[in-house]
């Protein structure tokens, strides 16, 4: 199923590796290590013009790492994709 992240983009719910708290979880070393290796070796995409409040870590059936950055909260994002995703 195709789930909306925020600003007109749609992602796979199959992509989709983990969803992440952008404010709890950015305070951490390893995610702080994570977020900037992630910057040279993933492809990010920035789906918010605002505070970003999560992160989602996808991969899709080609291979390629994705990085979204919303400003959707997690709570938000897990309600559209129980709600949503098969």
């Amino acid at each position: 199923m195709i789930v909306h992240i925020g600003n007109e983009v749609s992602i796979k719910s199959s992509d989709v590796i983990g969803i992440f708290d952008m404010e709890n979880t950015s305070t951490g070393s390893i995610t702080k290590d994570f977020l900037s290796h992630a910057d040279g070796n993933f492809k990010v995409i920035n789906v918010s013009y605002s505070m970003p409040k999560s992160f989602i870590l996808c991969q899709n059936s080609n291979g390629d790492r994705l990085l979204y950055i919303t400003n959707v909260s997690v709570n938000t994002l897990k309600n559209r994709f129980n709600t949503y995703a098969v």
